[in-house]
C-alpha cells in the first residue's frame, strides 16, 4: 500500500513574527511514497540546512539542494506550513503559504530547481514551506514538505553573489549548461562582494553530483575580493538527463555573515 510518513515537533520558535501565537504552533512535516506504482523508490534528500539569516533590504538567494538518487523529476512549489495533518498554521494577517512574508515581500520559487528568491524590506522571523513532488515517467510517485525558517535582521551587510556558468549573469538561463557523455565538462563560477570589498569570501559545493570535483581558488576575475570555483565532471551514458547542484558563497562579516546559495 501507499505510505505516508509524518513528524510532529513541539513547539515552534516564540520569536516567529509571521504566525499568531507561534509558541503554541507545532512543526509538522510529512512525506508520501506511492508503493503501489513504484515499489522501489527513495524520497529526495536535502543537502543544505533549513535555516537562513540575512539583513533587511538584501536580496536573498536560497536553494535546498534537493537530490533524488533514483533520477526522478522534482517539482517545487510554496505551500502552507502545517501544525498537524491537514491543518495549516495560524498565519498573521496578510501572510499565507504562498505569501509567507506578507504581501509586500513576494517570494519566487523556481519549480524546476527549487531556487528561492526574495528581498525583505523589514526585520522578521518567518516560516516558509516547500512542497516537493516527485515524478517518474510523468506519474506522481511521492511528495515531501520541507519547513524552513528565515530570520531577517536590522543590519547593513550586503551578501555576496555568484555568477552563472563561466562568469555569466544571474538569470536562470545562465545557470544551465550541457555536455555529452564520455566528454569532460569544466566551467568556472565566480563569487564576488562588490558592496564590501574588504570582506574575505569562501565558497562551498554540496557534492550533489557523484564523481565531480569542485576546486576553489582566489582571487578570481573580476579583480577585487572575488573567488572562483571550478566544477569538472565526466558524465557516463548512465548519467543521461538533468543534474543539479548548489554552491554557497559566504563573507566574513560580523556579527552576521552574508550568505547566498545558487
Amino acid at each position: 500500500t501507499d505510505i505516508t510518513f509524518s513528524w510532529r515537533l513541539c513547539c515552534r520558535n516564540n520569536a516567529i513574527t509571521t504566525l499568531n501565537n507561534p509558541g503554541g504552533e507545532r512543526m509538522y512535516v510529512e512525506s508520501f511514497l506511492s508503493n503501489t506504482t513504484t515499489p522501489c523508490n527513495n524520497s529526495p534528500v536535502f543537502l543544505n540546512p533549513p535555516t537562513s539569516f540575512t539583513c533587511q533590504n538584501n536580496a536573498v538567494f536560497y536553494n535546498h539542494s534537493a537530490v533524488d538518487f533514483d533520477g526522478d523529476s522534482l517539482n517545487f512549489s510554496l505551500t502552507d506550513c502545517l501544525d498537524n495533518a491537514g491543518n495549516a498554521v495560524n498565519y498573521t494577517g496578510g501572510h499565507s503559504g504562498v505569501a509567507p512574508f506578507g504581501p509586500t515581500i513576494p517570494v519566487n520559487i523556481d519549480p524546476g530547481t527549487g531556487a528561492i528568491t526574495f528581498t525583505p524590506n523589514n526585520a522578521l522571523v518567518g516560516v516558509l514551506c516547500v512542497l516537493v513532488e516527485e515524478y517518474r515517467n510523468g506519474v506522481l510517485i511521492g511528495t515531501v514538505v520541507r519547513d524552513i525558517q528565515f530570520r531577517v535582521l536590522n543590519c547593513n551587510n550586503t551578501s555576496p553573489v555568484l555568477s552563472g556558468v563561466n562568469g555569466a549573469g544571474i538569470d536562470s538561463i545562465d545557470f544551465i549548461t550541457s555536455a555529452c557523455f564520455g566528454t569532460q565538462l569544466c566551467f568556472d563560477i565566480v563569487g564576488s562582494d562588490p558592496a564590501n570589498p574588504g570582506d574575505l569570501l569562501s565558497m562551498t559545493y554540496d557534492n550533489a553530483i557523484s564523481g565531480s570535483t569542485f576546486t576553489v581558488s582566489g582571487p578570481g576575475v573580476p579583480s577585487g575580493n572575488s573567488i572562483t570555483g571550478t566544477f569538472c565532471w565526466t558524465p557516463t551514458i548512465f548519467d543521461l538527463g538533468t543534474h543539479t547542484f548548489t554552491v554557497t558563497i559566504q563573507d566574513d562579516a560580523c556579527p552576521i555573515v552574508g550568505s547566498n546559495t545558487f
